[in-house]
């Protein structure tokens, strides 16, 4: 699943894998500093990403989005629909 990485490499997603995902946004934003500031603002960009994917994918509520969930969740929301249909970004 390379669109949004596994960044623990444990073979699903989950939240961790989106803090980690801010974390690593600030680091390269700051050149190797962290901005606490920063850090906040990507977190929370990250888990209210997290949680619109995860309402979408986590068939099961486990907390996780395996491979085949991800898929799943795919064909249910885009496959065969115009752009227009397509989950919204919440802002």
């Amino acid at each position: 699943m390379d669109l949004v990485p596994d960044i623990d490499n444990n073979g699903f997603l989950d939240n961790n894998d989106f803090q980690c995902m801010a974390l690593r946004a600030t680091v390269i934003e700051g050149k190797g500093d962290i901005n606490p500031a920063r850090l906040n603002e990507y977190k929370f960009i990250m888990k209210s990403l997290w949680d619109e994917i995860s309402a979408l994918a986590d068939f099961d509520k486990d907390g996780k989005i395996t491979t085949d969930e991800f898929k799943q969740a795919v064909k249910q929301t885009c496959v065969g629909k115009p752009y227009s249909e397509f989950p919204k970004v919440s802002a």
